[in-house]
Parts: C-alpha cells; sequence; structure tokens
C-alpha cells in the first residue's frame, strides 16, 4: 500500500487517507481510507491500461524528465530504447 503525498493530490481531493496497491498481477486498487475496502476501486490491467492511456492522451504537464522515466519504464524495464525516427523499439547501449 502507497500514500499520495499531498503534491500528488489535486486541489480536489477530499479522501482522508488516499492510497494504492498495485498487486503482483498487475491489478490496482485505490481506496480513500485505510482499512476499509468499502469505497476501494479495483482495476483489471485493462483498466489500468484505459486510465494511464486516456490520462497521457489528456492535456497532462509532465516535464520532459517525467515523460522520458515513463518512457524508459515502458521500454521492456530500460532494456530498449524508443527511436521516433526510425519509430522502432532498439538495444540500448
Amino acid at each position: 500500500m502507497v500514500d499520495w503525498t499531498n503534491d500528488e493530490l489535486s486541489n480536489y481531493n477530499k479522501a482522508e487517507r488516499a492510497h494504492y496497491d498495485v498487486g503482483m498481477n498487475g491489478k490496482t486498487d485505490i481506496s480513500p481510507v485505510i482499512g476499509t475496502a468499502d469505497y476501494r476501486i479495483g482495476l483489471s490491467v485493462k483498466g489500468m491500461f484505459r486510465l494511464t492511456k486516456d490520462w497521457l492522451s489528456s492535456g497532462h504537464q509532465l516535464s520532459t524528465e517525467e515523460r522520458a522515466e515513463l518512457i524508459d519504464l515502458i521500454a521492456t524495464r530500460g532494456k530498449k530504447v524508443y527511436n521516433p525516427k526510425t519509430k522502432e523499439w532498439e538495444d540500448k547501449d
């Protein structure tokens, strides 16, 4: 279980103690309160993919460094890099 910090939450957050848990199977639980499953949101891998894809398609405000970090994570855990010119995944030097 991981708690979000105040700078990671929007001004509209009303959760008592917002946190999330990512399981080994990729399923993710998001909850506003610790110790109860009454208000938990459970996302499957497909649900997490859709949430991430929709967020990335929105007007997010990631810095260049944050974008590079996400791309590196997606690139098979840092073993490959995406070359936008060739549109291919290449081995990392």
